[in-house]
């Protein structure tokens, strides 16, 4: 586990690489063959574990069947046996041996944990789950690399690489082993292939001689809180003096600059750690993770709320549907108030999963393991998602990855949503995520552009009334293909379109004419079996319809949208978002479900249930602007989610689950 978790926990301030354990390997190897019996034992269990540690699994399992031949049964030799063969996926051998370990240490919580966990592995990873992973390889070192952070289109991560503020005394004489410090990368950078040294910046306002990392920011980026070591006290025991983790605050001052970082919390202590700051969404809510006393584990999830006077209450345990005997840490609430931590005493892969909950009736449960290819036989910890969407980062101490643990990103594969705005085409890019790569071709002229982001989207100038060619690959194979042709009058927006691969949504089609005192259009959309829909809009289409494949459809606008008077150069900050909302629950019906739309507490929107518990609303632009939404039905606890118009937005889903009461 890295610096900032379990480790630091329990070991202080000692921090080993790779290099460290291949050394240590060489010299146990040799003592295998020394003529004292008892530091050739110890010599083998010590090499053991080393292979274990670095992931040479097959000559671990190897060492620790020699060492249980022995008459004298150590539970902790079958316990790691058992780990080296389930991190080998010998889930059936695993679960012999973790057996073993239960009958001869009982009192050990985890021993049940471990044997459930080999069921789960096989089962989930016999799944389809749905998602991709792939290594960061901008960003990962042969170091340590781990919590990621989104903010303004940067990815913000905690890093023990050369360059950071001070190394540590080496063990060995050999490769020094650095610092923790927070650095930070642009989006456009991250897929790029050349290697320039200033794409990775050190976050150096915020870095010190100490360790730095988890960090997270207030929403307007005016804040943050990260974690850091101090200086502890003395251990009694072992006389040790051992680092304990405090988390600290900055913020920007008048001048633009980051003020000097200082304490968070008024229970900040020198005796217990507190660690992996987690803001939510409105700012008035902290949660992180401590081992403070009268807790129910080894390390738990505590929360403050912000009060009056802008300092945050005494810390609050979240309670013991989530916190266990274990360790429960790195802590993520998400935009749509999902609460993301990882533990290695709920039933998972076997070290550190991650987890996902849900709030209801002002308690934390429906605990759900996030399940493979995010969970592994490694520690997967440091969650967080890129706003709404079902995209974003972790990190893992994964075998076969670069390094002490690695930055992963990881993608739903959803469909790619198009929308036409005048002359433009523009849709998300997410190809950090899910790799996608687009290039579009003019068919008449054939001419080809590989389509660049720009904060995250892409978007090109497109002529009328020439047939285009938009084909998406990844990893070189080809992902999909979509043709269209536009042709948009003062009187007429006219699209044709058609993909072959996997079906698209179509969510926007605009035509800002100013020229008409028309409040409404008629929009037909007609696919090639001659099934029709038809809708009438306010200035624009947007109600995210799916494009299948294989089918033509002609996209048409018979009236023109409403005047808005715009002068050419007016930015247009009236538009409507369309928000679609599915609400949904995983074990009962839903009756009589009502979506009630506030803006200021005052109410918007109403509305009432539907067949297939998906509404359609459209909201004010004016970005930003924010909207309180309340789901409620009957038999359910009513939830509230606060949502915020972004830059760029024209469209947006929101996935709901309902409980019951």
């Amino acid at each position: 586990m890295p610096v900032f978790s379990q480790r630091n926990l329990e070991k202080g301030d000692r921090y080993f690489n790779i290099n460290q354990f291949e050394s240590a390997i060489k010299y146990y190897t040799m003592d295998l063959t020394s003529k004292n019996k008892k530091a050739a034992e110890k010599s083998a269990q010590k090499l053991a574990d080393c292979y274990r540690i670095i992931g040479e699994f097959e000559k671990a399992e190897e060492l620790y069947r020699k060492i249980l031949k022995r008459k004298k049964k150590d539970p902790i030799h079958y316990l790691n046996y058992a780990l080296s063969l389930k991190s080998s996926a010998k889930y059936a051998e695993a679960k012999l041996q973790f057996e073993e370990y239960i009958k001869l240490k009982p009192e050990d919580l985890m021993g049940p944990v471990y044997l459930q966990s080999c069921d789960s592995a096989q089962k989930w990873l016999d799944e389809t789950i749905g998602k991709e992973v792939k290594s960061i390889d901008k960003i990962n070192t042969e170091y340590s690399e781990f919590s990621p952070c989104i903010y303004n289109h940067k990815l913000y991560f905690s890093s023990s690489r050369p360059g950071s503020k001070q190394a540590l005394i080496s063990f060995d004489g050999g490769g020094e082993v650095h610092r923790l410090d927070i650095y930070n990368i642009d989006f456009s950078r991250i897929d790029v292939k050349e290697d320039i040294k200033t794409d990775i910046v050190n976050f150096k306002e915020i870095n010190s001689p100490k360790h730095e990392g988890a960090i997270c920011f207030s929403k307007d980026g005016k804040e943050l809180y990260f974690t850091k070591t101090v200086k502890g006290n003395r251990n009694e025991k072992t006389n040790d003096i051992l680092n304990t983790l405090q988390i600290f605050y900055s913020k920007i001052d008048s001048t633009g600059k980051w003020t000097e970082p200082k304490s968070a919390f008024s229970f900040n202590s020198t005796n217990y750690s507190v660690a992996h700051p987690s803001l939510s969404p409105d700012g008035n809510t902290i949660f992180f993770m401590s081992d403070m006393k009268n807790g129910f584990g080894k390390t738990d999830i505590y929360y403050c709320i912000k009060q009056t006077n802008g300092k945050w209450s005494p810390p609050r345990n979240i309670g013991n549907s989530i916190n266990t005997f274990g360790y429960e840490m790195f802590p993520f609430i998400s935009e749509s108030g999902i609460l993301y931590f990882s533990s290695n005493a709920h039933p998972g892969m076997g070290q550190l999963d991650v987890f996902e909950a849900s709030l209801v009736d002002g308690k934390w449960t429906n605990v759900k393991n996030v399940k493979p290819p995010i969970n592994s036989i490694g520690n997967d910890f440091g969650i967080v998602l890129d706003g709404l969407n079902h995209h974003g980062f972790f990190s893992s101490d994964r075998f076969n990855g670069k390094g002490l643990e690695d930055i992963y990103s990881f993608a739903d594969e959803q469909p790619i949503t198009l929308n036409f705005e005048n002359d433009t085409l523009y849709f998300r890019d997410k190809s950090i995520f899910d790799e996608v790569k687009y290039k579009i071709t003019n068919e008449k002229d054939k001419s080809e552009v590989e389509l660049l982001a720009v904060n995250g989207v892409f978007k090109v100038k497109v002529e009328k009334m020439t047939p285009y060619k938009m084909v998406a690959r990844k990893n070189g194979m080809l992902f999909n293909k979509i043709f269209f042709e536009y042709n948009h009058q003062q009187t007429i927006y006219d699209l044709k379109l058609k993909v072959t691969s996997k079906p698209i949504l179509l969510d926007g089609l605009f035509n800002f004419s100013k020229s008409t005192n028309d409040k409404e259009t008629n929009l037909t959309i007609t696919d090639s079996t001659g099934l029709e829909s038809k809708h009438q809009i306010r200035s624009f289409y947007s109600i995210c319809d799916t494009i299948k494949v294989n089918q033509n459809y002609q996209i048409t606008t018979k009236k023109l949208a409403e005047a808005l008077n715009l002068s050419d150069n007016k930015v247009f900050d009236d538009r409507t978002i369309h928000l679609k909302i599915k609400v949904f629950s995983s074990n009962l019906s839903l009756e009589n479900t009502a979506v009630v739309i506030k803006e200021n507490e005052k109410i918007i929107t109403t509305l009432n249930n539907s067949a297939n518990g998906e509404f359609n609303c459209y909201l004010k632009y004016n970005y930003p602007k924010k909207y309180t939404i309340e789901i409620s039905s009957d038999g359910f606890t009513t939830k509230n989610i606060e949502f915020e118009t972004r830059e760029n937005q024209y469209a947006d889903i929101l996935e709901v689950e309902l409980f019951g009461k």
